[in-house]
Parts: C-alpha cells; structure tokens; sequence
C-alpha cells in the first residue's frame, strides 16, 4: 500500500490531483520468474500468481488430474492451498480430506529453505505461557530506544540482553530450561544469519510446529523465542517506526525481524494441521520442498531433488513481490526516482520515510507534499506485511499529518 500527497506549492513532478494513490505497483520479476514467463508462453503450459486469489480459484478447475508446484512455502501457500482444495469442493473432516475431483492431482510447493512457518500457540492458555512480565517488557522498552539510535553491533548486543531473562524464565517456566549461554548464542546466531537455525526437513518442521502450537510437544528455545518477540511487536514496530535509525542499524534491527517471522508470524494451528491432512492424503508433497533443481521441459517443470523426480505442467508463484524500491517498475515510482525525490534507505530496502511517512531527501529533510507507505517503505519502518502497517499507527499519523497540512488540525505538527 503505498499513497502520495500533492499540494500546489511543491516542487514540481507533474501531479494534479489532490491526492493520488497506487496499491498495486509493479516489481520487475526476478531472473527466474522472467525465465519461466516466457517458457509458459512458448510451451503453452500454466504460469499463476497467488494473488488475486479469486482469479486462482477459476482457474483450478482447468487443472484437474494434473501436478501443480508452488514457488514459496510462506505464508501465501495456505492461500494458495484452499483455492486448488476447498475452494474447488473440498472438504476437511475428523477422518482426513475428501476430494471434489476438481483438485489438481498432485501439489508440491518449494521454497530455498523448505521450511513451512510455525503456527500460532492454538488457545488462549498456551499463548500466556509467553507474556512477558511488566518489568521485562520495561526492559526492552528501554533497550529498543537505545538500540535505535545506535550502530548495528550494538543494538544486537541490547537487544539480545533484554530479550535473555524473559526466555530464561519463560524457558523455567516450561520446565525446558535452557542455560544463559544457549539463548545469547541462539539470539547471536539469528543476528548474524536470520532464519537458518533449523535443521529438520519440511514435515518434520510441519509436525513439530503444530506440536509446539498444541502444547503436546515442548517448545524449543527458537519457537519460545518466537512467541515472545510476537508479544512485544507493537512496541518493537513503535519503537523503530518513530526514529531516526541509522542505516546500518535499521538494516540490522529489519532483518532480524526478518527471521523470526517464521515463528512470530504464523498461521493458525487450524492451517498447519490441512497442510499435514493433504501430505497424509498424498495431494500435498513435501518430498520437493527445499530448493529443488528445476528445469524447463515441453510439458512444463521438471523437478529435481536427490535423484527424485517430479514433472509438473502447472506453477503457480506464492512468493510476494520484493520490497526492493529499485526493483519497482511503476512509471510513478520511476518518475520519482530519477527526480531524486524517492530513494531507498539501502540496498534492497524500500523508501527513506519521516515517521509520518513523508519522503526525505538526500540532506534527511521532509519533502514538501509527498508521502509513502507500506511495503515499499520497509528500512523505514518495520513489519510491512502485517495488517497494523496497513490499518495502524503508521497510518494514522499519517493520515494526521495530511489534515494537519491542509489546515484541518489546529496541532499541526508536520
């Protein structure tokens, strides 16, 4: 989601209107994707993004009896799952899934990790044994503003102290106790190379979470981690969305957030258990899941793992587009970088932004009359896949900010 405010005293980039908004701007494909456009043309085989998913629902119909891979295990799968299942007549039951026939007859999703995202604690008791204490929350409160107006090492060093008595005791509290120096390396590790801590294949992952979910396994160290960063979201997006954070910092803080959303963003346990239903009914394969080699063949996608081969006449794309401001080819967007008047925070990242969402320039000076939300924003502001960056504070100051300007407030402070 992305919006843009004019006013007639600014600096001229050739808009009219009083207020101009896109949502659905366009992102240069990836090499592989691009390769893959163009084979589904010449080959006259099935190439399908996730979203709209209406559109994906129409489709499946027309893909009955034949296998169906998916690029991306976030997430967007789930998505992706119930419109080529349910939303064709499926049903799940106690007993397992019963098909409508209208279902592709094989699905196979693959990510560079395979790994599937840990569901949610299932009930209301299970989510308390991770709340944090007052004076636990206190203290990450206050290592996060430090953090913020730090450089990179540091703020991994006051961040990780803050968040090692709360897992220690939540740890105790699990009786899973883990020693001081397990969870400083744990957190260490994930500083310096988010999301690669899990060893297990992908159902073992998919069995594990929606034990961990269940509260009929023990949760390890990274999925209690997890739950307790997902507590203290709302400070944690407060606390950067609002600074001023240095660039290497913000890159840092950004992909540690990153990582841990395999744990703190997770589907209902309810999701997890259909996908394990449909391995179980032999609709779902997991056999592909972790980087498979694929090559490009007449009838559509061979896939590769360990000698293990899979042919699929249908691909469907479930991973979201890169918040790569540079990789945006909207001619809006484009137009307003060649003006200097948008630029990334760094490389990779989306749009240098004020908290209020105005666009700054090269000298950290709001411009005049242009703003910029959302995904495209990510280094600026954290967590720009949650529906809070969409309907929260982020909005809301800066919805506060365009009344102000326009004289509607009489506390402008922007």
């Amino acid at each position: 989601m992305t919006a843009s405010e004019h006013r007639h005293d600014m600096p001229p980039f050739r808009a009219s209107p009083t207020f101009a908004r896109f949502s659905a701007t366009k992102t240069e494909p990836d090499e592989q994707f691009a390769k893959w456009t163009v084979h589904a043309h010449q080959a006259n085989v099935h190439l399908a993004n996730a979203y709209p998913t209406k559109y994906l629902v129409e489709q499946t119909g027309e893909w009955r009896g034949k296998t169906a891979a998916i690029r991306g295990l976030g997430l967007s799968v789930f998505d992706v799952i119930r419109a080529l299942t349910t939303a064709q007549g499926g049903c799940f039951h106690s007993h397992g899934y019963s098909a409508s026939g209208r279902e592709p007859r094989k699905i196979i999703p693959f990510s560079l990790d395979g790994k599937p995202p840990f569901p949610k604690p299932e009930t209301e008791s299970i989510d308390a044994l991770f709340d944090l204490l007052p004076y636990e929350f206190e203290a990450f409160s206050d290592a996060l503003d430090r953090a913020v107006d730090t450089d990179p090492k540091t703020a991994a060093k006051l961040i990780t102290a803050a968040l090692v008595p709360a897992v220690d005791r939540v740890m105790r509290r699990l009786e899973t106790p883990a020693n001081t120096r397990d969870i400083i390396e744990w957190l260490e590790t994930e500083w310096a190379s988010p999301g690669s801590q899990e060893t297990e294949s992908s159902l073992e992952t998919l069995i594990l979470g929606i034990g961990f979910a269940d509260g009929s396994r023990m949760p390890t160290l990274g999925y209690a981690i997890g739950q307790i960063w997902r507590k203290l979201q709302d400070r944690f997006r407060s606390g950067f969305n609002l600074a001023e954070v240095e660039v290497d910092t913000a890159v840092a803080i950004a992909n540690f957030d990153d990582g841990i959303k395999r744990y703190s963003y997770g589907p209902p346990v309810s999701s997890a258990r259909e996908m394990l239903t449909l391995v179980n009914a032999g609709i779902l394969d997991l056999s592909f899941a972790t980087d498979p080699k694929i090559e490009l063949t007449d009838a559509g996608w061979k896939l590769n793992t360990d000698g293990k081969i899979a042919s699929a006449s249908v691909m469907i794309n479930a991973v979201l587009p890169s918040s790569d401001l540079l990789k945006i080819v909207d001619v809006l967007v484009c137009d307003l970088i060649s003006q200097q008047l948008l630029r990334p925070v760094s490389e990779g990242f989306g749009a240098k932004t004020a908290a209020v969402g105005r666009l700054v320039d090269g000298q950290g000076e709001p411009l005049v009359g242009l703003c910029f939300l959302g995904r495209l924003a990510l280094g600026s502001v954290v967590a720009v896949d949650s529906l809070d960056n969409c309907f929260g504070e982020d909005a809301s100051r800066w919805a506060t900010g365009v009344l102000n300007r326009l004289g509607f407030l009489d506390d402008a402070t922007d």
